[in-house]
Formats: C-alpha cells, structure tokens, sequence
C-alpha cells in the first residue's frame, strides 16, 4: 500500500514537471489515486478522481459536478440529457463553469436540474468523456404549529417607568420559514387594534436549527392609560399560536418605591436592638456558663417585622 502511494506521489509530480494539467493542488479536481493503465503515454487523456456514476443533491442548495482530467486536454465541454452547455432550459440560474471547466456548479438544485450529465475532454487527438445521473432529495422538515420560546406574562409597571415584554416562539425549520413559509407576529391592544412599529420590535434567532421569531412590546413613559390587556399573536403556516396578558400602571404613591424608606427604617431599628443582644451574649460568655447565657436570652423579646 504504501508503495503505490509513492508511485503515485511520484506520478503527480512528474505529471506536473512536463506541463500535464493534473491538478495536484486544486482544491476541487485534486490528484486522487486514479490512474490510467500506461503511464509512458504523455498525451493520453485519463480521469485523476474518480467519475461517480451517481450524484445526489438537496434541494435549495448548491451542488458541484466534476470532470478532473488528467494529460494535455485542450478543451472539456458539458452536456445534460444530450444538450450540450449552455442550456437553454434549466431549472435555476445557469451553472457556473471554472477550474478549465473542470468543475461545474449548480447554485440551486430545483428538480429541474436533475438529469445525466456528461462531460467530454479532447486534445485535439482523442477524447474521453464520462456521464453521471443526478437526482435530487428534500431534507427532513419537521413542520408544526409555533411553540412557546419566551411566553408574555401579566405586568404591574409603576407609572413613568419603561417596560419591554418579549413574545416569541419556535416556528419551524430556519431554512424553510425564511425561505417558504410566511410568518407573523403582532400585538393587539385591548381594542383589537394591531400596534405599530413605534411600540413594537421584531424578534428574529436561530435555536437548534429551528428559527424563533416573535416581537417585542416596548411601552416608554407608561401611564395609566396604558393599562389594559394587550393580546401577542405568532402564526406560522400550520397555525396560531396567542397569549392575552393584562398590564397594570399604578401611581407612584401607590408604588412599593414610596413605601421603601419605611422598610429601611424599620430595619435598621431592628438591626441595631439584635445588635445590642449579640453584643450581651459575647460579655456573658468571657465571665457565665451556658446554662446562665440561656437562662438570660429567655428575657429578651425579639423584634419581628
């Protein structure tokens, strides 16, 4: 085995020191262990990767076909079904040709696009030429219904405060919801009137190779006005996914921000009379056994808040 690699070694390099258009360091036609039976023929024509008899490609997505010659080819020509390239009716954008039309590019499979393929090399003297049949397969779409990603809740916002609530979900497959399936997600107001751009905000990620979209309500300077149910709807292809919420705007008076010096005060009260009993108990313990620290503690009262 490793003798015919370094004949084989040995036969790229010597192919490419006397001019043969062996691609020993293309990135697509590279020099593969393919060789043609009698290798003192400097100009016959052989294959150097081996011609696949059957290729496969997925739809929407781009596929490569290659015809790496190995010798002194001056010319490789393509042709689909007996057509020779360009062709006059194909299923997307035309097919790009490059590396000396040794590799040619479907950018997007339809199934249009599948058919035998043939391509032909020539010096001049001899030709060789081979043919491949492609098809093409879908992936695997797991469609559903949208399901909850980040589900909106009820929300008590002080007044003149800002509040942003996210409502998104799982909608399908990246690839296919941008591409094929429309989605929409919108909120209403208690009103049924759909709101605008001006409070609300797309939101578009990507998890697990699924696509989440939902939208944001964004409310600046609420007051009590803006109290109310607000409905968020997220609907893919296959159905409707809603969630009504109810928002609350209290006043500032009415807010757990007013009563907040309050509590402070009362604990820092609390804290400084459980200061004093911590401090009695280090006293007893330099002079009073633990029986006399207990019997001390049952006197004092506990403040509770």
């Amino acid at each position: 085995m490793k003798g015919a690699i370094i004949i084989f070694s040995l036969a790229c390099f010597v192919n490419s020191v006397l001019g043969n258009n062996i691609e020993c360091l293309s990135h697509y036609c590279e020099c593969q262990p393919f060789l043609p039976k009698d290798l003192s023929l400097k100009k016959s024509l052989f294959f150097n990767k081996y011609p696949y008899p059957e290729h496969y490609a997925i739809l929407g997505r781009a596929k490569e076909l290659h015809c790496c010659i190995g010798g002194n080819f001056t010319s490789i020509t393509w042709l689909k079904d007996d057509e020779p390239y360009p062709w006059t009716n194909f299923g997307s954008s035309l097919p790009i040709l490059f590396a000396k039309n040794q590799s040619l590019v479907i950018v997007n499979m339809t199934p249009k696009d599948e058919g035998q393929y043939k391509c032909v090399a020539s010096n001049g003297e001899e030709n060789i030429d081979h043919q491949t049949m492609l098809r093409s397969y879908s992936l695997p779409n797991y469609h559903h219904l949208p399901v909850w990603n980040e589900e909106p809740m009820d929300h008590i916002i002080t007044e003149g405060e800002n509040q942003e609530i996210n409502c998104s979900a799982v909608v399908g497959p990246q690839y296919n919801s941008i591409k094929l399936q429309p989605v929409k997600a919108y909120w209403k107001n208690a009103q049924g009137q759909i709101l605008n751009s001006d409070v609300t905000e797309a939101i578009q990620d990507v998890s697990n190779d699924e696509m989440v979209y939902g939208i944001k309500l964004k409310l600046q300077e609420v007051t009590t006005e803006n109290s109310g149910k607000y409905s968020c709807v997220i609907a893919n292809h296959y159905g409707v996914l809603t969630k009504s919420i109810n928002i609350e705007v209290v006043a500032e008076s009415n807010s757990i921000h007013q009563t907040k010096p309050q509590i402070d005060a009362k604990l820092l009260e609390i804290f400084r009379s459980q200061s004093k009993i911590y401090d009695s108990i280090i006293r007893l313990g330099k002079t009073r056994s633990a029986n006399d620290i207990l019997r001390s503690l049952r006197s004092f009262k506990f403040q509770e808040l």
